[in-house]
Parts: C-alpha cells; structure tokens; sequence
C-alpha cells in the first residue's frame, strides 16, 4: 500500500504501478495538517469502477485518511493520485488555559489569523469578549469546537461553521430584566433549555393576534416552528434559581456568514392593533446595520423600556423592532459592513429625565426626534403604558419619530409616570439652528435651548399631555445643514 509523503505548500502527482492476477483493492494514506482535497484517477478508466472520485478533506484535518478502491482488471494497472494542492494553514490547537483566539501561543504560525485567511480550528477555542476575530474561511476539525462568548464577535464568509454562542443576563426582577434577543445561526434553532427553563421566559410577537405576544410553552406543542430563525427576535427572561446574579444563556448551530447581506421579510396587518409592528434581528456573530437609514426600538433591559436606538449598530444577538409603514414597505437587509452614507441625517434629539436640571449620569427616561428632510415616521411604542413618555402627536396619532420642514414649530407632548421633577434637554445632530426654543404651554415659559439645552419642570400624572412646543429655523447658510436637508 503506498504512503504518501508530502511537503506542504507544494502540489504532488503520485504514480503507482501494480500487478494483479485477479481483482485487488488497492489503498492510499496521507496525513497532514490541513489540505483542501484530493482527486483520485486511474490512467486506464475501466480499471476504476467509480472513475474519478474528488473527496473533500476539510473534515479530516490532522488526521490520517485512507482511500481504498476496486481494480477489476488484470494484468499491470498503473493509478495515478494528483492534484494533492497543500496549505500550510494558520491551525488553532489550544495551548493556553483559556483557549482565547486572540492569544497567539494558540496558534501554528505564532500569529493571530487576518481576515483574508482560511484557518483550521483543531482544539477547543474561544472568541472572548470584547474582541473581534476575523478570517475569510474557517475549517473546524473533528478534533475542534468554535464558542463565542458574550461581547465576543466573529466575522467570517464561508457557510457550514458550527459554533456556540453566549449570552450573559440579568434575572428577571419586577424592575427589569427583559430582553430582546436574536440568534446568529443560519439554521432554525431549537430553543435550549437555558431559554426555557421557566415557563414565562421565551416569547415571539404577532401583530395579527389579539395580544401580540405569544409564549413558548403555551404554543410549542401546537406549533412545530416556534424556533429561533435567522433575522426573527425574540422576547426573552430568566427568572434565575434565586442565588446567581446572572444567568448565561447558549445558543447553538451552523453561523451565518457576515459577507452575505440577510433580507428579513416584514409583515403589515391593516387591521391589528398595532399594525405594521415586526420584532427582527441581528443575524450575524458581529455587530450589523440596515442597510437602508431607518428608526427603530431596542430595549432598555434594566427597566424593561424600549427606546429609538441612539446608533445605527445592532449588537449580536440583538433583536429590534422596526415598523413598516405599508404593505409595500416589505423586508429590511441586514449587513455586517458600515453602509456609506451619501450625508448625514438632520435631526433634532428630545431626551426627558427624571430629576433636575443636574442630568450629568441620569439615565434617559425617554425620548422623541424631529427629522429634518424627508424621511420615515416611527409611532410610538412601548411595553410599559405607565411609563414616561415623550412623544409627538400627528393626525390623533403618537409618534416617536417625525420629519419636519427647516423652519417651523412641532408640539411635544409629555405624560409623567409620576408625579415629580423632570427635565426635558435638546441634541442637534448634523445640523445648526439659527433659532431654537422650547415653550411650555402650561405655565408660558419660553426657553432659548440655543443659550440654555435644558430645561426642569414639575409634572403630575394627571396632566394634560400636549405640554410643550418646540419653534425653530434651521441655518439654510450653513453648507453641512444644507447637505443634511436633502435625502
């Protein structure tokens, strides 16, 4: 039997010759530390019974394979093995006690892998958190295993990688504790028991049923596909085993690639009560943007909140909820590149706290945004009715998001959760005001936010909500204000 000896990074044409009086099986090894794959042919074609064979080696990385085949006839047989191309792959096999991608001592060459590279995983490794690790291609071996950690992220372009990913969370408590989750796995997942270990800890939103949110427990034996899917969220909390201050929570399956853009259809319902309403998310192992400008709620889980995210990144694992505003308005695409934006968005940010005017630290109670140019509404949406709200009403509807001419005035409304003290500041973001005041209705104040951005005012739960108006005019002289009026 003829063993193959190789030097990697070459390509080998490997002749044998054998004499058989009747029909043999004839068989070839090769070990090596990584190789893409092996084709195998004889030089006389009816000696093979399967012709030419090309088999696949990634699998069987460090390992030694044997190929065994029929020759059926007699006489002298001559086969040939060739195009054996060998890679000298960057090899992970752990070496530390952590197993951390990102230590070198992991690694066959000594260095961390770039992200044009294709690399074998051939041990246990890690991606830890708050590091990113990149490669174009990954090969995970028998002998290896692939787990994200939470604040960890992985950027790849190749299907078929087997990973785990993680996810650490606080316990549910009156107070906060729910999150909006998403599953980075190119495969439907079931959900693992760290996902439904109690029987309120896992929910999907349907805006067509009569209380949009539908629970695990109560439905999965009714329906087969209560799954996590790739670009779907997921409600989720934990309510602990009383002792642990933070519950990890695993996810498991095939990765989906990040140079592939995922398009996730959205639903309209005219007739649901909150129609339009599509609870997504990041389908990457890294962070990812839409890749067309729109406003969307991610949850504060601390007080179980949503707010209009403050940035276009959307962190792994992540889940959102976006509106679409018409049954044309049909899918949103997730990319794991910055898209490049012609211009800067125009807006106007109103952040209400509770407390006085001291906000430096105090946590956003809520918020609205006024757009300037064209661009898309967000109504308003909320988990928690008695909460604070801040909002903005048009034609009898609440809106979080609206977009406005240069020169004007919008009425902000405000409803207090409590009766207290609160304060309302302002945030211009890519543009310049030559005019800028907030106008309490109730009691006539009239602030210049130009020379003081904030305000504190006393609020009671009774209140009429339509309590303030903002008056403004934008700087048309200003080239960068200009360029952020046109979308």
């Amino acid at each position: 039997m003829p063993q193959i000896t190789v030097t990697p990074g070459l390509c080998l044409t490997f002749h044998h010759s054998i004499s058989v009086s009747s029909q043999a099986h004839v068989s070839a090894f090769v070990t090596l530390p990584s190789l893409e794959n092996f084709t195998l042919w004889n030089s006389d074609t009816e000696g093979l019974s399967s012709g030419v064979t090309t088999i696949s080696l990634n699998d069987y990385v460090g390992q030694t394979i044997s190929f065994t085949f029929n020759i059926n006839s007699t006489g002298t047989c001559d086969f040939n093995i060739f195009d054996v191309t060998l890679y000298n792959r960057n090899t992970f096999s752990k070496q530390t006690a952590n197993g951390y991608w990102n230590e070198t001592a992991n690694w066959s060459k000594g260095i961390l892998p770039e992200a044009t590279e294709t690399v074998v995983i051939a041990g246990d490794a890690v991606v830890p958190e708050n590091y990113i690790a990149q490669a174009d291609e990954i090969l995970v071996a028998p002998s290896g295993s692939l787990t994200i950690a939470d604040g960890g992220q992985l950027k790849h372009n190749n299907q078929g990688v087997e990973a785990k990913v993680r996810k650490s969370i606080v316990p549910y408590t009156e107070e906060g504790g729910w999150y909006l989750i998403s599953s980075p796995m190119k495969n439907a997942i079931e959900p693992s028991e760290s996902l439904v270990s109690n029987n309120f800890d896992f929910y999907r939103f349907n805006q067509s049923v009569g209380l949009e949110w539908e629970n695990y427990q109560q439905h999965f034996y009714l329906s087969p596909y209560f799954k996590l899917f790739n670009g779907k969220g997921n409600l989720y909390a934990n309510g602990g085993n009383g002792t642990n201050p933070v519950v990890t929570i695993e996810m498991e399956g095939r990765l989906q690639p990040a140079g592939v853009d995922v398009e996730v259809p959205l639903v309209y319902d005219p007739s649901a009560r909150l129609a339009g309403w599509n609870l997504v998310g990041n389908p990457f192992a890294c962070n990812a943007y839409l890749t067309e400008p729109r406003d969307f709620y991610v949850l504060n889980a601390d007080r179980n909140e949503l707010t209009i995210s403050e940035s276009n990144v959307i962190a792994p694992m992540e889940g959102l909820f976006v509106q679409a505003a018409d049954a044309n308005d049909n899918a949103v695409t997730f990319t794991a590149n910055p898209p490049q934006s012609k211009s800067a968005r125009g807006a106007l940010t109103l952040n209400v706290y509770e407390g006085s005017s001291n906000i430096s630290g105090t946590e956003v109670a809520d918020r609205a945004k006024v757009r300037f140019g064209n661009g898309s509404a967000l109504s308003k949406f909320s988990l928690n009715p008695n909460g604070t709200k801040l909002f903005i009403t048009r034609g009898h509807q609440d809106y979080a998001v609206v977009s406005a001419d240069a020169s004007g005035e919008v009425p902000v409304s405000f409803k207090a959760e409590r009766n207290g003290t609160y304060t309302i500041s302002v945030n211009p973001e890519n543009v310049e005001f030559d005019y800028l005041h907030l106008i309490d209705t109730k009691t006539g104040t009239d602030v210049d936010m130009l020379a003081e951005p904030s305000y504190t005012f006393d609020a009671k739960t009774t209140d009429a909500v339509n309590r303030f108006k903002i008056v403004f005019s934008v700087n048309k002289t200003d080239e960068r204000a200009q360029k952020t009026l046109v979308e």
